[in-house]
């Protein structure tokens, strides 16, 4: 342990505290909840100083445990809040290894929240299905059929999919908060991209944004806009659907504990069964995006899918629009 007298000069009365060895060695420990994103704002660091600093993540900074060492680059200035929350964890051995486990199956008791919310997960135009290729095909958010999921992270991923579209299409991606009428209230975050659709895409919300409040939920949309400039007011101009994300406390011991002694492989199921289904959502995909032929993988895949009614689009590839570390957007098709 070490003093930290740069802490002191921040405390009411000149206090002293103590911090663990790991600051002094820049080192932070993740924790329930954490994104790289998060981790590097709250730091005053970009993502891409992180990945610099942890290159075994540039592959997929989104596969990150519980009680995992990362290193903070020189000159990170952490908050006190988080200093004094980071306690002396218990050693953690590597565990990023999949393995098949008595967890594996454990998308069969996914425990979603029962809560309904307005909106429409599945979205076409008002004559249909707008730019689809196949006018059977719908525009969906990923999400359960009351419209409302919960997070842990401060910086959550959004998925999707978009059928094949007739021709690259701009889409538009919104989030705003809800206030406590269930009202929409300010706009929290918005970008415009270009797709042809045909699989799941998603958007992390970037560093530029304000991290997702505890216990505030927001609505965010997907509009795929079918029709020429002009043309917004006709009725095949435009393909939505919306639904809802709520940031839960993660103070949650008995999680953390599960994580911290899981192989990363059991994380999709431990967070099923915790009924966080961005979280569970997310990992998922990260474990598949790196190991894309395993077939218990796309086995989990397909039952989580469909346990939400999605099955019959399991088999769609993965077309990520996630935010790159040196600015825009990257496809990880």
């Amino acid at each position: 342990m070490k003093r930290c007298g740069w802490v002191a000069s921040l405390l009411i009365g000149s206090l002293l505290c103590w911090a663990p060895t790991g600051w002094a060695q820049s080192q932070y420990t993740v924790r329930l909840g954490d994104t790289l994103t998060g981790i590097a704002r709250r730091h005053n660091l970009t993502l891409e100083q992180m990945l610099q600093a942890n290159p075994s993540l540039r592959n997929d900074p989104d596969l990150i445990l519980v009680g995992q060492k990362l290193l903070l680059p020189k000159g990170a200035t952490p908050s006190v809040a988080d200093v004094l929350a980071t306690p002396l964890p218990p050693q953690v051995q590597p565990r990023v290894a999949i393995s098949t486990t008595r967890r594996r199956p454990a998308f069969a008791s996914l425990n979603l929240p029962t809560v309904g919310r307005p909106g429409n997960r599945e979205g076409g135009s008002k004559r249909g299905s707008g730019c689809a290729k196949d006018k059977e095909q719908k525009l969906r958010v990923l999400l359960p059929e009351g419209n409302y999921g919960q997070t842990l992270q401060d910086y959550a991923t959004f998925f999707w999919y978009i059928p094949e579209l007739e021709r690259p299409t701009p889409v538009e991606f919104q989030l705003r908060r809800v206030n406590s009428q269930g009202q929409l209230g300010e706009l929290v975050h918005s970008e415009t991209f270009t797709s042809s659709g045909g699989g799941i895409g998603s958007l992390t919300l970037p560093a530029t944004a304000a991290p997702l409040a505890v216990g505030q939920e927001y609505e965010w949309s997907l509009a795929v806009q079918c029709g020429m400039d002009g043309m917004a007011g006709e009725p095949d101009a435009w393909m939505i659907a919306l639904g809802r994300i709520e940031r839960i406390s993660p103070d949650n011991p008995r999680l953390t504990a599960a994580l911290a002694q899981a192989n990363l492989g059991d994380y999709p199921a431990i967070l099923a069964e915790a009924g966080v289904w961005y979280d569970a959502l997310q990992m998922l995909v990260a474990l598949r995006r790196q190991n894309p032929t395993d077939q218990e993988l796309l086995q989990d895949w397909s039952n989580l899918l469909g346990r939400i009614g999605f099955s019959a689009i399991a088999n769609q590839p993965l077309r990520c629009v996630q935010p790159n570390p040196r600015g825009g957007f990257a496809r990880c098709s």
